[in-house]
């Protein structure tokens, strides 16, 4: 019995903390910007904003259609953290809202009406959903892109080019999906545009990074070799520049009193695009040092050769 006291008291304890925390909002009510109420245009992507609640960190954004009160379609029931957001949709009637809302509270529901009106011109028209995101940074060179679907189009012109804006490969795709294997590391730049018979989509472009190559290894500089001794901290244990032209690196400091450094004398030290890190103390005796090094997307270069000194 004490058990099952003690755990429900507990769980009480977090609702408690959850609601001591979170701000009250059941009284809070977004100030919604765009679309205008009532608004009508034949665009299929469509972009929700709305004014920002102080202390607020998330909404909820739903779209329906034709109305709430007799909802037939629920486009779209999403919690987002940003005051915009933007997806593509059918023509149609439509009525959206928002409320703020965290782990505790919810707050009122303002809505307004839209309508999407029904054409085959597809100029003007965007792809939005596309993945992956821009600026996407990969060590895989077989690729899958995805969009969101354009009513009224046919298909879809997918075309890849690299750096120096060469055409590496182009194809015409009747669903929203393609495919491309890169051969070598390399910023690249993709492209989708939605076609039909009498028109065309404005082409989105988007870049992705691959880097599939492991980053090099530094050679450590300081301390040097048994014969540096350490005898005040704290000390910046220095290593040779990075000459990696690939994604961001992660350095990782280990300090061990044996080379394999099973066992460590001190919490790893993590630095980002950096030459040395400081150690604040450690205790008088004989250690090894080495640096681990990984690069932004998880291309792992070892350890670098380890070094031994001596702390007095």
């Amino acid at each position: 019995m004490r058990k099952y006291l003690l755990i429900g008291m507990v769980g009480l304890a977090a609702i408690s903390c959850a609601r001591w925390f979170d701000k009250d909002v059941t009284l809070e009510k977004t100030v919604l910007l765009s679309p205008p109420n009532g608004f009508s245009d034949s665009l299929l992507s469509k972009t929700f904003w709305w004014e920002e609640i102080e202390g607020v960190d998330e909404y909820q954004l739903q779209v329906v259609s034709p109305t709430f009160d007799s909802t037939i379609v629920l486009s779209l029931d999403t919690i987002v953290a940003d005051v915009i957001y933007t997806t593509t949709l059918s023509p149609g009637n439509y009525e959206w809202r928002v409320r703020p809302v965290n782990d505790s509270y919810k707050g009122i529901w303002v809505k307004r009406t839209f309508t999407i009106e029904d054409t085959d011109n597809l100029s003007g028209q965007s792809i939005t959903g596309a993945l992956p995101a821009n600026g996407t940074q990969s060590k895989s060179y077989a690729q899958t892109f995805t969009w969101n679907e354009l009513v009224k189009a046919d298909n879809y012109l997918f075309t890849v080019k690299n750096s120096s804006n060469v055409t590496l490969f182009t194809n015409v795709v009747s669903t929203p999906t393609a495919s491309f294997t890169f051969t070598t590391d390399g910023i690249y730049k993709w492209s989708v545009q939605a076609q039909n018979d009498i028109s065309a989509s404005v082409a989105l472009t988007q870049t992705i990074q691959i880097d599939s190559t492991k980053p090099t290894l530094p050679v450590l500089s300081y301390p040097g070799g048994i014969s540096d001794t350490l005898s005040s901290f704290p000390v910046s244990f220095t290593y040779g520049a990075v000459t990696d032209n690939g994604t961001s690196i992660t350095d990782t400091l280990l300090i061990s009193t044996t080379n394999d450094f099973k066992t460590l004398s001190k919490s790893p030290i993590v630095g980002t695009g950096v030459t040395s890190l400081s150690v604040d103390t450690l205790s008088p005796g004989t250690y090894f040092w080495t640096i681990g090094r990984v690069d932004a997307v998880g291309n792992y270069g070892g350890r670098a050769s380890a070094k031994e000194f001596v702390v007095k």
